[in-house]
């Protein structure tokens, strides 16, 4: 919910998922797998959901905090079944065959990651508030030919053409690879 609380619907009822689940904070992320388990990624962490059950996964690096608030950051599942994680101020975490690490590359290191999505190649697209990031073996910045792509809030891959949208606050991109262009441009208000 808009609130970070995890509310299950099944079988005509609404149930609110909680502390007798071993979930003890707000969910601000949550994401979903083709085999049915859920990734959530709390203020204190991250935890798998598989046939009704928890798994938390933590790092003590991670001093028990992400950093995740909601509506910043966010997670993926890959191809190959690990989750990424795009964290505020904590980097890039990936978990993989039951741990939880820090994988974040330096050109990364120290920034406000906004939001991350992966394309049906299984590239990471990865954005803060003044720049877009591909992960294809490394990553590399997407840029238009005038400079960097700023404020993304939202990412939608398109198959057909095999590029990826990108919503911003001033304007609208889509890119191939690292060359993106401006498709609209916004004026006035935020």
């Amino acid at each position: 919910t808009e609130q970070g609380h995890l509310v299950r619907h099944f079988r005509g009822r609404f149930t609110h998922v909680g502390a007798d689940r071993e979930l003890r904070t707000k969910t601000p992320q949550l994401v979903a797998s083709p085999d049915g388990s859920l990734a959530l990624v709390t203020t204190r962490g991250v935890s798998i959901v598989e046939n009704g059950q928890f798994t938390s996964f933590t790092d003590a690096a991670a001093t028990d905090s992400l950093g995740m608030e909601s509506g910043y950051g966010g997670a993926v599942r890959r191809l190959d079944g690990s989750i990424w994680i795009a964290t505020p101020g904590r980097g890039v975490w990936r978990i993989a065959n039951g741990k939880l690490e820090d994988i974040t590359p330096p050109a990364l290191r120290g920034h406000e990651l906004w939001r991350v999505a992966a394309d049906t190649h299984g590239r990471l697209w990865v954005s803060d508030t003044g720049a877009v990031w591909i992960e294809d073996h490394g990553f590399r910045e997407v840029r238009e030919a005038d400079g960097p792509l700023t404020n993304v809030t939202a990412f939608r891959y398109d198959s057909r053409g095999d590029r990826m949208w990108m919503l911003g606050r001033e304007a609208t991109y889509v890119a191939t690879g690292t060359v993106a262009r401006s498709v609209t441009r916004f004026t006035g208000g935020t």
